[in-house]
């Protein structure tokens, strides 16, 4: 776990890039401590969450107003501000881990199994693909956002969507029968 007597909070570096490599190396350095606790940021839309959650870095670069996270944090997921100004939701690494490790397990997944992620990482659904490719571990196959013929193409074991992206899915008659798992979320 990481830990720094001098300074009793752990850095918390804001990463506003689609998800990627980078975040998804960034998200596996926090889950195991080895690394700062992460905020995924969707560009063109983090500016607000920045101002109000106040990171220590933001894609690399220190902030000298920058505020750190307890240490058991790993991440941070930002609220919309649709009530205000965001908010930061705090999640430790063995809560992700816990809930990853129950999904795969009801699922069945196993081990080496590939996980599709077309959710944005900055939101908890998106974020958890991330995870359970890690505890699968895999690399995930990272869509920058959905595109139904993509995910048909992407060769992945399972993936995770909203009840939207499924009706758009169907509406276009897509043999699904090459995924694995469907996990659905996020809405009625």
């Amino acid at each position: 776990m990481w830990r720094n007597p001098s300074h009793p909070d752990r850095p918390l570096h804001a990463v506003v890039r689609p998800a990627g490599p980078e975040l998804f190396a960034a998200i596996g350095a926090a889950l195991s401590g080895e690394g700062p606790a992460v905020l995924p940021l969707t560009p063109g839309q983090a500016d607000a969450a920045i101002a109000a959650l106040r990171p220590t870095h933001v894609n690399g670069e220190s902030r000298d107003d920058g505020l750190g996270v307890p240490p058991d944090v790993a991440v941070v997921i930002a609220t919309s501000g649709s009530t205000g100004t965001p908010k930061g939701v705090m999640l430790s690494a063995t809560a992700l881990r816990a809930s990853a490790a129950s999904s795969l397990r009801r699922l069945g997944a196993a081990k080496g199994e590939r996980w599709l992620c077309c959710l944005p990482p900055a939101h908890v659904s998106g974020l958890q693909v991330l995870v359970r490719s890690l505890l699968c571990g895999t690399e995930p196959i990272l869509h920058d956002r959905f595109d139904a013929r993509a995910v048909l193409d992407s060769g992945a074991d399972h993936v995770s969507l909203v009840p939207t992206q499924l009706h758009r899915l169907v509406g276009l008659g897509a043999d699904l029968s090459g995924l694995r798992t469907i996990l659905l979320g996020g809405a009625a």
